[in-house]
């Protein structure tokens, strides 16, 4: 029913262990950069720092008639990226795995309430009892059309032939036929996403025919204004410089290394 949560699978504390009764949920932990994603459609119902959960995003979500809530807690300093009657999307990315609040070491906290989230917790319920598939097990396809080569299919979705015959048991690269569905790889795209936190109030962006460096600007993007901006990645021309398209400066080029906050996936 509900989505795998990050990027992830690795628990390290399960739902109300009998030496931690009072733990209402799963955390789950690796070190590195993890996307936290809503594990259904729904409306944020929280989206704040807590002393105790740290970053924090709660979703409600109605499901068949019944009304659940999701938790997401301990995220990235600055990484929440909705806001509180935000509507949701499965899938959707709403942070960064973190380690704020009241945690020892980096990891989301996700409690799954059937009913509303309430300070007892009364109606926690073990998420694993609940989560059905991850983002990355999801399976893209693509239908064949009248004109379609599986070079082509494979040249627009970023991947090679073999690929898509190995994925699809196709042994003759020549023989596809309308209609039929063809599996691609890594949910169908290929495409790098470029997250800008919302930490930052300004971030500097340049001419493609300049170098990236401070009196080359074309404008400044505004993260903190949107809790956050994200980006698709459309080349990388020299290291941590990347290309994007922006709705007020056109396509640009900006300077994301790791140490800017700036996050690559």
């Amino acid at each position: 029913m509900f989505l795998w949560p990050t990027t992830t699978k690795r628990i390290t504390s399960h739902f109300r262990p009998s030496h931690r009764r009072d733990h209402h949920g799963l955390d789950i932990a690796d070190p590195g950069t993890h996307q936290v994603f809503a594990a259904a459609d729904g409306t944020v119902s929280r989206s704040y720092r807590s002393a105790s959960y740290g970053e924090c995003v709660m979703i409600v979500h109605s499901i068949n008639g019944q009304t659940w809530e999701t938790v997401y807690a301990h995220m990235r300093a600055g990484s929440r990226r909705v806001s509180v009657g935000q509507k949701v999307k499965r899938g959707q990315i709403i942070g960064i795995m973190g380690n704020t609040g009241h945690s020892t070491g980096q990891h989301l906290h996700f409690e799954v309430h059937r009913g509303r989230w309430n300070i007892n917790k009364t109606n926690a319920v073990d998420p694993l009892k609940f989560i059905g598939t991850s983002v990355s097990s999801r399976t893209k396809t693509y239908k064949v059309k009248k004109g379609d080569t599986l070079s082509g299919i494979a040249k627009k979705y970023g991947t090679t032939i073999k690929v898509l015959q190995n994925l699809n048991g196709i042994k003759n690269a020549n023989l596809i036929r309308i209609g039929q569905t063809i599996k691609l790889p890594g949910g169908g795209s290929s495409k790098k996403k470029l997250y800008l936190p919302a930490s930052a109030s300004s971030w500097r962006v340049y001419p493609l025919n300049k170098a990236p460096r401070k009196g080359n600007e074309k404008g400044f993007l505004n993260p903190a204004k949107f809790g956050g901006l994200t980006y698709d990645i459309l080349a990388n021309p020299q290291k941590d410089v990347y290309t994007i398209q922006t709705s007020d400066f056109g396509k640009v080029n900006i300077y994301a290394a790791p140490s800017t906050g700036a996050v690559i996936s």
